[in-house]
């Protein structure tokens, strides 16, 4: 079944939902899955955007009184039905996140992505381990720099700094 015209956000929401339950939510089944997928986006739109009956109903090309059914039977399953739960809890908090520009990716800009945040890591890391290197030598000197500040040397700890970072570089 085709999505008939609706805002982008909705769409991504039914991406979401889709790649959550690993199905398409608005092919034309009674399995329990799809069901359950259609449950749950009928209570985000009833609760996020106020959408009436009808209107999910026309979105989901099917009779109101089955959306009426969905909104009542949604809050007992997910009451009883943990992993119903978790993926709802899932599907919602992924949905607060909706702004972000990663929904709008291709395949190829994600991994592109990835392996910029990748570099990006690597040279954290290698800056994390140069000034945990840094730290090491200062406190391998801290006695040095306290006997220097106790017996009033100028400078003291500017001058050791320095040098301690002469022989790191």
């Amino acid at each position: 079944m085709e999505i008939k015209k609706v805002a982008p956000s909705i769409r991504k929401l039914i991406g979401i939902i889709n790649y959550e339950f690993e199905l398409d939510l608005l092919e034309k089944t009674r399995k329990r899955p799809h069901t359950e997928a259609r449950m749950i986006l009928s209570k985000i739109l009833t609760d996020r955007y106020k959408y009436g009956r009808s209107r999910i109903a026309d979105l989901l090309d099917m009779n109101h009184a089955t959306v009426v059914y969905y909104l009542q039977q949604i809050p007992f399953l997910l009451k009883h039905e943990k992993p119903l739960s978790d993926k709802y809890e899932t599907i919602v908090n992924k949905y607060q996140d909706i702004d972000d520009p990663i929904w709008d990716l291709t395949e190829a800009e994600l991994k592109t992505l990835a392996f910029t945040l990748r570099n990006e890591n690597k040279n954290l890391n290698l800056e994390l381990n140069h000034q945990k290197n840094k730290i090491e030598i200062f406190e391998k000197h801290k006695e040095l720099i306290e006997y220097l500040e106790e017996n009033n040397v100028k400078n003291a700890t500017q001058l050791l700094i320095k040098y301690i970072e002469r022989c790191i570089l």
